[in-house]
């Protein structure tokens, strides 16, 4: 019997893309040789051969999605016989082929049927040169393009008129088909708070000398929030709402291929100082491509932060099928009046995303003051 070579479930995922196949039809595998590359939860991973044999089929190719279980590939002996596999047959039959579409004629073929006048000298030098005449301004009599103008317009760089289509494909598609997936299917409200974080700033030099930067205070303070107010800490699918004990938090990172969430595990547990060397271990992995499906899976809630980039205030989107999500700002000096008398202050906003079918507003509120709070009066952190 041909060994089948199905799409694994890691954690919650339910489908995957395969992003390349490591071998072709008909090529030797060995058992534990590395057979193809999938992407999950803006994660990839590689999925191992489990016998060895000749690669018969490939039922799903590069590019395309999967679901949990899918046969994606046939693996069997070099002497043996593969009887038609139903499924892999109707998988095949029921894949559409899309057609090619003819290109758009670009707009110097458009244009090309106008009439120019120039010098039969100017039109060889441009054809040697491959110079477009369509571009070149002409300063002859009654706009003649002569060979001066030719020589002119190839020392002047070339711009590039032509529109760019760049395909979403990769982890920027699954970014894409989650956010719109998250903004039609959840009931989406973003609330604000303005938290007076002056003590924050104050210690921010002796804090950095132990490895920890606001942003690791304020996800050990939504950790600690989220234990006071569980039903954030929840996920919500079709009428059902799932509340964790456990705090996973998950923390937005920017990677060269696009936003990718690692998970800080049993966030509630840990002191800021374990959180910031974690946090800094799992943006490192992001970064250079090393996370594991499990290091991106399993969030209860997430963090976002865009302070570092000098935004004030946004509007994060949930990561379904969480119920909520926290925006960090950046941290910045304000002057406020106190009793007749300008101080100053610094002060960073916070905005909570949630999904209101799950939390109302005013329970959505008392958790962003809570943060807020444990910003703004640090003594909490003392031992």
């Amino acid at each position: 019997m041909p060994t089948e070579v199905r799409l694994p479930q890691w954690g919650e995922m339910s489908e995957a893309t395969v992003v390349r196949w490591f071998k072709e039809e008909g090529d030797a595998v060995e058992k534990g040789e590395l057979l193809l590359e999938v992407e999950t939860a803006k994660v990839t991973t590689e999925i191992e051969a489990m016998d060895s044999g000749i690669l018969v089929r490939i039922f799903v190719p590069e590019g395309e999605k999967a679901e949990v279980g899918t046969l994606l590939a046939l693996i069997a002996a070099p002497d043996e016989v593969i009887a038609e596999h139903s499924q892999a047959a109707a998988e095949i039959e029921t894949r559409e082929q899309e057609e090619e579409k003819p290109p758009l004629p670009k707009s110097s073929e458009v244009e090309s049927t106008r009439r120019l006048q120039i010098e039969p000298r100017a039109r060889r030098l441009a054809q040697e040169l491959s110079v477009d005449l369509e571009t070149v301004v002409g300063t002859g009599p009654n706009g003649r393009i002569t060979t001066e103008d030719v020589k002119r317009a190839k020392s002047l760089p070339q711009k590039n008129t032509e529109d760019q289509w760049i395909p979403l494909s990769g982890r920027r598609q699954v970014i894409a088909e989650r956010m719109l997936q998250a903004s039609r299917e959840t009931a989406q409200l973003t609330l604000f708070a303005e938290a007076d974080v002056t003590v924050l700033a104050l210690l921010q030099e002796k804090l950095r000398n132990r490895g920890i930067r606001p942003l690791h205070v304020a996800i050990k303070a939504t950790a600690e929030a989220l234990k006071e107010h569980p039903n954030m800490n929840a996920h919500i699918k079709g009428n059902k709402m799932r509340i964790f004990p456990a705090v996973h938090i998950g923390v937005a990172v920017d990677a060269e291929e696009g936003l990718i969430v690692p998970v800080l595990k049993d966030a509630e547990t840990k002191s800021v100082s374990v959180i910031a060397k974690e946090v800094s271990m799992l943006a490192e992995k992001a970064r250079n491509g090393t996370l594991d499906v499990m290091d991106a899976s399993g969030g209860t809630f997430t963090v976002t932060n865009l302070g570092g980039l000098g935004i004030h205030a946004f509007t994060p989107i949930i990561n379904q099928p969480e119920v909520g999500i926290l925006g960090i700002g950046r941290m910045r000096e304000t002057p406020t009046l106190s009793r007749g008398m300008v101080l100053n202050h610094y002060t960073m906003w916070l905005s909570l995303t949630f999904d209101h079918r799950a939390v109302d507003g005013a329970p959505a509120a008392r958790f962003l003051n809570a943060v807020a709070g444990r910003l703004e009066d640090l003594s909490w952190l003392i031992p």
